[in-house]
């Protein structure tokens, strides 16, 4: 491998530029500032509760997707941010500058993946503009932060990272996630 890095230095510049990428997504991870304090925080307990909407057909989001000029997961993420401060506005909370961090999927196959068997989906940490109260504005800014995500290593990273942590023992697996 070094030979063949001596053969092409350009590939030397490319594996720097990547390391420094991945260094600077490991720091965001890492220095990344806390949720705002809001009563869903806390600790997990057995108690589950599920609700349903009314159901929307897909081609009526992906055509409001299309007049919006967004995608029918940036739609998702800031109705999700709405339903969150509705319900932290019925609870009676201060829902203003709240921001809340959700675990997004990505997909990271590659298109000659296709057909083949398994997962292959990092995560990004998006900050939910749940202290929006604009609905559109909310959804500009959830598509925003979301492009910013998706140009950047960390989905990379964090399946990289998820990889390596699976294959720790399992009391390291509880320390990291």
């Amino acid at each position: 491998k070094s030979a063949e890095l001596l053969a092409h230095p350009g590939q030397v510049s490319a594996f720097l530029r990547l390391g420094g990428d991945l260094a600077a997504e490991v720091g965001k991870l890492v220095f990344m500032p806390a949720d705002s304090a809001t009563r869903l925080k806390g600790r997990t307990g057995k108690g589950k509760q599920v609700a349903w909407s009314e159901r929307i057909p897909l081609p009526e989001i992906k055509a409001l997707g299309q007049v919006l000029g967004c995608s029918v997961n940036d739609l998702l993420l800031s109705a999700v941010a709405g339903a969150l401060r509705a319900y932290l506005v019925a609870q009676g909370d201060a829902v203003d500058g709240v921001e809340l961090r959700a675990m997004v999927p990505v997909n990271l196959r590659r298109p000659q993946d296709e057909g083949k068997l398994g997962n292959r989906f990092g995560l990004v940490a998006l900050l939910l503009p749940v202290g929006v109260e604009n609905p559109l504005t909310r959804l500009y800014l959830t598509r925003a932060r979301m492009d910013s995500l998706k140009g950047s290593r960390q989905a990379a990273l964090t399946l990289g990272v998820l990889g390596a942590v699976g294959m720790a023992p399992k009391v390291v697996q509880r320390q990291v996630l």
